[in-house]
């Protein structure tokens, strides 16, 4: 059975990436020509759109420029937003003094670089609002901090290490550094270092056709409001219990059933925990890893990231909407990228006078 990582790897040799021939500004003036709505005539407020880092515009991986970022624009302009792609300090500066209703929405990857300066924290202070902000970005690459900082609002996380029991360990910075288990852990004698977390390892096996898998959801959200869960699982006999998309195989029947028992039937554990990081980090989109606990039923954090739109899962489910019907909302990136407009500006939507309807949710995904 074919696994994501493989079909992604596939597409790819088919392809040349769209937009990495291309110098930033030129890159950015592609993307501008890509975005369907023309500016608003009767403009309410202004997004801009940074890219401060050598991430480039796919923001280290955080998106998929040239899927995401038109059909996004498109939708805000659609609402009185004006979108504006920024490359530097003093074009944010320029724009912004020239519309005091501003958003400002960061697109960098916090694993690889941080945009803390003066400057940055002078221009946010005179936003309406900042999504991922320099400040948010800074907690979240240490997953000691992201723990500290949201543990006061309500969000669980995996349990601390316990004599005898078994430990997870990861690196503190990085969301693709190695990890290893630690049997029988025995405390000092199997100490940590300083640039490394350990948590009780959470079982979150789910049995499938007489199969067992570890699990993971991730929950992609603005702010508060799930846009959607993704379903991630691994074959407990590959004995690793650390769980990326690309270890998932492409089973709709899968899908569905760890949809259904792991999505719908903890909904409202999901919308509760993206509500509490919410609280805590602040305007975001974000990637929040999940794990459910096996005997228990605890929806437990495990980490969480900046994250727009999520490719690899997208492109290796590409024309299997009618059979992962679960997956739908994300396999139409379009569609997917215009919901997420739609929650950013909702968020935001009384102080910049705007009227965003609500929309339900599909099952939290």
């Amino acid at each position: 059975m074919p696994r994501l990582l493989d079909k992604w790897s596939n597409s790819l040799r088919k392809r040349v990436p769209a937009l990495r021939a291309y110098l930033p500004d030129q890159a950015a003036q592609r993307l501008e020509r890509m975005i369907t709505a023309a500016q608003p005539a009767d403009q309410k407020a202004q997004c801009l759109l940074t890219f401060l880092t050598r991430g480039g515009l796919g923001a280290s991986g955080k998106v998929d420029p040239a899927a995401f970022l038109p059909a996004f624009c498109s939708e805000m302009r659609r609402h009185g937003v004006r979108t504006q792609f920024c490359l530097s300090h003093e074009e944010i500066a320029w724009h912004m003094r020239r519309c005091d209703r501003t958003i400002l929405l960061h697109l960098f990857g916090e694993d690889n670089y941080q945009i803390n300066s003066c400057a940055i924290s002078a221009l946010e202070d005179q936003a309406v609002a900042v999504f991922n902000s320099a400040r948010t970005g800074a907690i979240i690459a240490d997953k000691r901090r992201t723990e500290d900082c949201l543990t006061p609002f309500g969000v669980r996380f995996p349990p601390p290490p316990a004599p005898g029991g078994t430990v997870f360990v990861r690196q503190r910075l990085g969301s693709k550094a190695p990890t290893r288990v630690i049997e029988e852990w025995e405390g000092a004698k199997d100490s940590l270092t300083e640039d490394e977390v350990g948590h009780a390892l959470v079982d979150t096996r789910l049995v499938y056709k007489n199969r067992e898998y570890f699990t993971l959801l991730r929950l992609l959200c603005v702010d508060d409001q799930v846009v959607h869960t993704l379903v991630r699982a691994r074959d407990v006999a590959e004995d690793d219990p650390n769980v990326h998309a690309s270890d998932t195989p492409v089973d709709p029947n899968l899908f569905e059933h760890l949809h259904e028992q792991l999505v719908r039937r903890k909904k409202a554990d999901l919308d509760d925990l993206a509500a509490k990081a919410f609280q805590g980090l602040g305007h975001g989109f974000y990637g929040h890893d999940v794990l459910i606990d096996r005997e228990t039923g605890t929806a437990v954090l495990c980490e969480t990231t900046f994250k727009f739109d999520t490719p690899i899962t997208t492109k290796a489910l590409a024309g299997h909407a009618e059979s992962i019907p679960s997956q739908a909302p994300i396999i139409d990136t379009v569609g997917f990228a215009e919901r997420s407009a739609r929650a950013a500006l909702r968020s935001v939507a009384q102080p910049l006078g705007l009227t965003v309807p609500d929309e339900a949710s599909a099952e939290a995904g």
